[in-house]
C-alpha cells in the first residue's frame, strides 16, 4: 500500500503495488477488513483524490495495457473508469480542488501540474529545484494554501491557486523520508 483516502461517505481506497510489480486500487467499506472493489492500474498506483461528485481520481504509472504514467477516473464504486490521457512523469501526490482542477505531482520531473477539469495539458507547472523526489500533497478545506512533501524530508507550502510566479517556500525540513502529508480541515 502506498496512499489512502477516507471519503465523504464511509468508504476507503487504497492504491499500491503488489509483489508482481502491478498497480493496484481497493475499496473497503470503513471498519471493515474486506476488499469490496478492485481495480489494476499500470505498474503502481499512487495519489488518490476524490471530486465533489464522489468521482474517484487515481495517479498511476504505465505498465502492461497502461502504457503511459496518467491519471484514471472512476464513479462511485471503482466503476466505469476512465483514462484520463495527460503525460506525466512518475505521478505521486494528487488532488483535485472544489472547481475540478486536477492536482498533481510529477516526481521525477519535480514539479507540480495543474489540470483544468477535462484538459490533457496543464494550465500551470510549478518547479521545485534542488531537492528530491516530490511526494504528496495537501491542502485545507479553504484551498489558500498547497503544501508539498519531499522524499528528502522536505515540506513545502505555497499560495493556491498556483500560478506561473508562485515561489515554493520551505515550510520544514524533518530528519527523514516525508512520503504523505495531512493538515486539518
Amino acid at each position: 500500500p502506498l496512499y489512502a483516502l477516507a471519503d465523504s461517505t464511509g468508504y476507503v481506497f487504497v492504491s499500491g503495488q503488489n509483489r508482481r510489480g502491478r498497480g493496484y486500487v481497493v475499496e473497503f467499506k470503513a471498519g471493515y477488513n474486506r476488499v469490496i472493489a478492485r481495480q489494476r492500474l499500470g505498474s503502481e498506483a499512487d495519489g488518490i483524490a476524490e471530486d465533489g461528485q464522489g468521482n474517484l481520481y487515481v495517479a498511476y504509472r504505465g505498465g502492461g495495457r497502461f502504457k503511459k504514467d496518467s491519471i484514471a477516473e472512476f464513479e462511485p464504486g471503482l466503476t466505469n473508469m476512465r483514462l484520463l490521457g495527460m503525460t506525466i512523469q512518475q505521478p505521486q501526490g494528487l488532488l483535485v480542488d472544489n472547481a475540478g482542477n486536477i492536482i498533481v505531482v510529477e516526481s521525477h520531473a519535480q514539479r507540480i501540474d495543474v489540470f483544468p477539469p477535462g484538459t490533457k495539458t496543464a494550465s500551470v507547472t510549478v518547479t521545485i529545484t534542488g531537492t528530491s523526489y516530490l511526494e504528496g500533497l495537501a491542502m485545507q478545506n479553504s484551498e489558500a494554501t498547497l503544501w508539498v512533501s519531499t522524499w528528502g524530508g522536505y515540506v513545502y507550502s505555497m499560495p493556491y491557486p498556483l500560478t506561473k510566479s508562485t515561489v515554493p517556500t520551505v515550510y520544514e525540513e524533518i530528519t527523514g523520508p516525508a512520503n504523505g502529508i495531512a493538515v486539518t480541515p
